[in-house]
């Protein structure tokens, strides 16, 4: 069987803006699906407090205001102390962990880390995306979550919301492992190890087009998945 076939864990976060180290996290989803893409019971989704003002550009982007993170969110260090058992989890019952645009979401919990004088585990993670930019290189048009979605014939709703984008992203790897025998056939160890030289051969190349149009990039200075 294939690891598409069995039980899979999605992570996603929703925060107060884009840095790992100046904003705060607003939303979290952990999601586990079984083999049939049914979500277990063990799954969780959260508000979090990020206990400081939630930037109204970031609230018209996911919809949860400061007033509503203090009043419905849960203590932000709890949340956070949550998120790493669950990350020792995946590693003890040795299932991957599926997150689209890895280096975002594991950029914030590799400064939480930071912060607490730890490391991550070691995750095997697969990234639709760093996949989708390899099996499908030529294709035009945009990468995020919404559009890969449609091109891989799953239709999104309320986007944006932590636990939706959870679901979707795990939904996403499935539909992709059906299509690409690259993925499907290797064990999600193999495969974690194959998106760290598809995320670099991608990120060397964007770079080299962005000098191509006289702009500067770090791109390829970015290691994957964080």
């Amino acid at each position: 069987m294939s690891w598409s076939d069995k039980t899979i864990a999605a992570f996603d976060l929703e925060t107060t803006g884009l840095s790992p180290y100046a904003d705060e996290i607003v939303q979290i989803a952990f999601i586990y699906q079984d083999g049939t893409g049914a979500i277990l019971p063990d799954s969780w989704t959260t508000i979090v407090n990020p206990e400081r003002a939630i930037p109204s550009n970031a609230s018209a982007i996911h919809g949860i205001t400061t007033e509503r993170a203090s009043k419905d969110g849960v203590n932000l260090a709890g949340a956070i102390d949550e998120l790493f058992e669950r990350f020792k989890d995946v590693v003890a019952r040795d299932i991957p962990l599926i997150i689209y645009n890895a280096p975002f979401d594991l950029g914030f919990m590799q400064a939480r880390a930071k912060r607490r004088n730890t490391t991550l585990p070691d995750l095997n993670i697969v990234d639709p995306l760093v996949c989708d930019r390899q099996l499908d290189k030529y294709r035009r048009g945009a990468r995020n979550l919404e559009t890969v979605s449609r091109h891989y014939g799953l239709f999104p709703e309320n986007l944006h919301d932590a636990g939706v984008d959870a679901q979707l992203t795990a939904s996403l790897a499935r539909a992709m492992s059906e299509k690409y025998a690259e993925m499907q056939d290797l064990s999600f160890t193999q495969l974690h190890q194959k998106q760290i030289v598809w995320h670099k051969e991608w990120a060397e190349s964007y770079s080299k087009f962005m000098r191509s149009k006289g702009r500067k990039s770090d791109v390829a200075e970015r290691t994957w998945p964080v």
